[in-house]
């Protein structure tokens, strides 16, 4: 009764360990979002450009300094050299300030959505490399199992032929299936590695880092709603369209502030001396820049920011229609691919699955040829097979429409992105 008890505890307190070593999608996502370094470059970026919006809209620090003046005027010639402390304040034209402090908003909020934009490209990049680990999992499994049934296959080929009852021909055939068998296990362990490396790298792990997937199905992510009315979406709030409108804002405003360079930049200076001086003695001095240089200067940087704002406004038109195009392509695949996931799970797996039965049944009892069989066979995992490639490219566009349109369409978790 005690070993049993202690066998019971051992197992229950071994239980957590055993599933916190097992990494469900949910999970991975998180770790991505909280430790990828190119989440964490964006959100440096966005902390700097917001910092910067109130230095652009405000003046320069004053200027504070000592002046010594001898033997300059009269009074000076009498009392002896004079020693001044004075402040000086340079103060730009306030609109050309104003302007140059909305530019450096908008370019806060365009890293924003680029901070967005990156979030969502890194959850893309998990769920599409952890679903095709899952499916290279579930296909060597399936190549491994046909593996064993092939030299089944052979063992009963060979002796069949041994005692006349099978031609040569069947048994150079599943020679020449099972060396194609052997080649397909390679790639995939090959593909297999790289999809595991490439999981690791968004979640900042090692390469290498070993990754435990949940050992039954993982189930096809579905849509909410009806995918036919994806093509009513409104494309405007898209992250990528948002951050182009902010851009050009801030080049808009960019212009407008070089145009204001050309008003008149005012120093404001105060002196005050505090030897040999007389009672109240102080001096006031105001200067206003006079753009006398402007055809070599302001002019070409108005003319500068002009084409940028061009440049800006034409790079929001490209967004706009590349955004279109994107969608619906990627809206026609999702809605595709769904719909061969359904046939295969539906209809061709099933039949495939009859299929091979039926034929192992009339092959043993001398109905069909081993050529049918191995047909038959064949079909049945190369549909199980094509299934899961066809999950993976159904996740990866899925995940690529939803990173565009910047919001969740699906049941696959968005790990907290806001």
């Amino acid at each position: 009764m005690k070993r049993i008890i202690f066998t019971t505890l051992f197992f229950v307190n071994l239980h957590p360990v055993i599933a916190a070593d097992v990494l469900i999608l949910d999970r991975a996502i998180e770790i991505a979002i909280g430790n990828n370094p190119e989440i964490a470059a964006a959100k440096g970026r966005v902390d700097a450009e917001h910092s910067m919006v109130i230095s652009q809209g405000w003046p320069e620090a004053p200027m504070a300094g000592w002046m010594k003046e001898e033997k300059l005027n009269f009074m000076e010639v009498n009392n002896g050299p004079m020693n001044f402390w004075l402040v000086s304040q340079k103060v730009e034209f306030p609109l050309e300030l104003i302007y140059k402090s909305s530019s450096q908003r908008q370019r806060a909020f365009a890293s924003e959505q680029e901070l967005l934009t990156t979030k969502w490209d890194v959850r893309r990049q998990v769920v599409t490399s952890y679903y095709n680990l899952y499916s290279l999992e579930k296909t060597l499994t399936l190549l491994n199992a046909l593996r064993e049934i092939f030299r089944d296959m052979a063992r009963i080929v060979e002796a069949r032929r041994g005692t006349g009852q099978a031609p040569q021909q069947d048994e150079m055939k599943i020679h020449v299936e099972q060396t194609k068998l052997e080649n397909d296990l390679i790639l995939t362990e090959q593909e297999h590695a790289v999809a595991l490396a490439q999981l690791n790298a968004a979640m900042n792990r090692d390469a290498d880092a070993k990754v435990v997937l949940p050992s039954g199905e993982i189930k096809t992510p579905q849509t909410n709603g009806n995918l036919g009315e994806l093509r009513d979406t409104e494309l405007s709030e898209t992250p990528e369209i948002k951050r182009a409108k902010f851009l050009s804002e801030a080049a808009n405003f960019s212009k407008e502030s070089a145009k204001w360079k050309l008003g008149p930049t005012t120093l404001f200076s105060f002196r005050k001396p505090f030897t040999n001086d007389e009672p109240g003695a102080y001096g006031l001095n105001v200067e206003i820049s006079i753009p006398l240089w402007f055809l070599m200067k302001e002019i070409p940087e108005i003319n500068a920011a002009t084409s940028l704002a061009i440049e800006a406004d034409s790079k929001l038109t490209r967004a706009l229609r590349s955004t279109q195009v994107d969608f619906v392509a990627l809206s026609t695949k999702v809605q595709t691919t769904s719909k061969l996931l359904t046939i295969y799970e539906t209809a061709l797996i099933p039949q495939t699955s009859t299929t091979f039965k039926s034929s192992r049944a009339a092959y043993q009892a001398g109905q069909i040829n081993f050529i049918e069989l191995l047909d038959s066979e064949r079909s049945y995992y190369a549909s199980q097979i094509t299934f899961y490639q066809l999950l993976t490219q159904y996740v990866e566009v899925l995940s690529r429409l939803e990173q565009l349109l910047g919001r969740t369409l699906s049941t696959i978790p968005t790990g907290g992105i806001s």
